[in-house]
């Protein structure tokens, strides 16, 4: 370097030490133009054209020094700052990884090792944020239209924050307006995007299911068909035997019992929503009803349905016992059937 550019860096220097970025930017051209081969002169002035949000102009220093020092690190992590204040994250991100990797590589600057996996890490989460912005904008034009207005909101408001601490970007006072301006614009981003989740037409799909869904009627009609059975044959064990035998009427209560344990599982499943368990559910009560549907079968073709101890539900007969049974099983294995293939289309 010569001794007049050198002595032009050196005030340059100085006046970006006392905060007047714009003198420091002027100094460090006119060292440019003494020299303009060092690529230290052209990462000192991105330095200051970044406390000056000078993006493009901070980016051709960049660009300049790294074809003039390919394996220069303070230019790719000048320039990947650059990068991400225009919001081209997929760039930043491949500047500050190798950035990154040539820090690892110099124990010179060693101790950058935490700014700069802080910057890849940011680069990559608004990588990820604008992967998942495109993808809202592709389901919703006016979501696109009012992210742009709070962007460019945010981006007047930095800019009059840059004029208003021109002369003291550094002090505490100007970062911590910087950042509650960030908080500020980030938080009414997400709480945007929320309105718009819960607006989408998919959601609301799943959270209005219609009345008749919400019921699972199949369940209900398992209820409404084994629940007084349950209770009869627990209270009257003798109405379904013409000739009682010894130990009979244990078994019949038994069979209540489990008839009133099949009513509590049904009424758990009423209001739940439908997956792959309420299917599962919902098919081995339809199988059981194939049971008394060939019971009430049995009955009507052997004459028996005339008989007090044969008539069920309430003594109405085998065929109303007939069409409750078949209206049971054709509901559960319906809900069965929607219930599984709900759960396919999720999975798909």
């Amino acid at each position: 370097m010569s001794a007049r550019a050198n002595a032009l860096k050196e005030e340059g220097n100085k006046h970006f030490q006392n905060g007047d970025y714009k003198s420091a930017e002027v100094l460090y051209g006119r060292a440019i133009q003494q020299d303009s081969l060092n690529p230290k002169l052209f990462t000192n002035r991105a330095m200051t054209r970044i406390r000056l949000q000078s993006w493009d102009s901070c980016i051709d220093d960049c660009l300049h020094s790294i074809e003039l020092s390919p394996r220069n690190m303070k230019a790719y992590y000048y320039l990947a700052q650059a990068q991400l204040a225009l919001h081209h994250p997929n760039e930043a991100l491949s500047s500050a990884l190798t950035a990154y990797d040539e820090c690892l590589k110099s124990d010179v600057f060693s101790s950058s090792t935490r700014h700069i996996s802080q910057l890849v890490l940011q680069a990559k989460k608004e990588k990820w944020e604008a992967k998942e912005r495109e993808r809202i904008r592709r389901r919703s034009d006016l979501l696109s239209e009012l992210e742009d207005g709070l962007s460019a909101m945010k981006k007047f408001e930095l800019q009059n924050l840059g004029v208003k601490h021109q002369d003291r970007a550094d002090s505490n006072e100007a970062m911590e307006e910087r950042e509650d301006l960030e908080t500020n614009a980030r938080k009414k981003m997400e709480e945007l995007r929320s309105v718009f989740a819960l607006a989408d037409p998919e959601n609301l799909q799943q959270r209005r299911p219609t009345i008749i869904r919400m019921i699972h009627l199949a369940f209900f009609f398992h209820i409404l068909i084994e629940l007084p059975a349950s209770i009869a044959f627990l209270a009257n064990p003798s109405m379904t035997l013409s000739q009682p035998q010894p130990h009979a009427h244990a078994v019949i209560r038994q069979y209540a019992l489990l008839l009133m344990s099949s009513n509590i599982i049904a009424y758990t499943f009423l209001f739940r929503p439908a997956d792959g368990v309420s299917g599962a559910v919902a098919a081995a009560l339809a199988l059981y009803h194939v049971g008394p549907l060939v019971r009430a079968g049995y009955r009507i073709r052997s004459g028996y349905g005339g008989r007090v101890h044969e008539k069920g539900l309430g003594g109405l007969g085998p065929r109303v016992h007939l069409i409750a049974h078949l209206i049971g099983l054709i509901a559960l294995a319906r809900e069965a059937v929607q219930a599984y293939g709900e759960l396919l289309d999720r999975s798909a």
